[in-house]
């Protein structure tokens, strides 16, 4: 077979020979190189087994003990081991990724006290809530522990940046903040106006 640019395709390994190489190319190759049958890479026949070995021979995972190519070993431990650390992105905690889809649904219904507002939110939604009712946003670097977990630290958006909702909210917030500090002066200049004089000595 002849390629476009003058050069000939190699029955054998289909890569494309120049014409005044491809008869001495044609006689190395097919007795030389081997076609793997596991990822069609030409490979010297005296290398076969070594490639095999490198590439393909079936392995034990550590975690699961599935057995998986020498090649997808790292892809599987990484993405597909039913046993790999997994860390929940509400808890952060560690379990096996085959018990991660039950534990996230189930910690995700979870509420918790919002500090800001007082009301009781989802963990699924207590992203958005942040966002959308008190206005932070959240550090697009993330941060990795020691352990693996990672984490957004939450920041505030500035005034001009937020919406009607989120400007609302946070006024309202600094309208809670200073009712307290007043009710707070006036409790404790009540308890000091009612406290009896000390008598002078006698």
């Amino acid at each position: 077979m002849v390629d476009k640019e003058g050069g000939s395709v190699c029955p054998h390994c289909k890569k494309v020979i120049s014409t005044a190489n491809f008869d001495l190319h044609a006689v190395h190759c097919k007795r030389n190189l081997e076609k793997c049958q596991r990822c069609g890479e030409m490979v010297a026949r005296v290398r076969a087994a070594e490639h095999f070995d490198e590439f393909h021979a079936l392995v034990p995972c550590t975690l699961c003990q599935a057995k998986i190519e020498v090649s997808d070993l790292a892809r599987h431990n990484l993405n597909q081991c039913p046993k790999r650390e997994t860390i929940c992105p509400y808890c952060e905690f560690s379990m096996p990724a085959e018990d991660s889809v039950e534990h996230e649904y189930f910690c995700g219904s979870r509420t918790d006290l919002c500090v800001y507002c007082n009301k009781y939110i989802t963990n699924r939604e207590r992203l958005g809530h942040d966002v959308m009712v008190h206005g932070f946003e959240y550090d697009k670097e993330v941060k990795t522990s020691g352990d693996g977990s990672s984490s957004a630290e939450p920041v505030e958006v500035s005034s001009q940046s937020r919406g009607p909702g989120q400007r609302s909210g946070n006024h309202l917030r600094k309208l809670w903040v200073t009712a307290a500090l007043g009710a707070a002066v006036f409790l404790v200049s009540a308890y000091f106006g009612r406290r009896p004089t000390a008598r002078g000595a006698s």
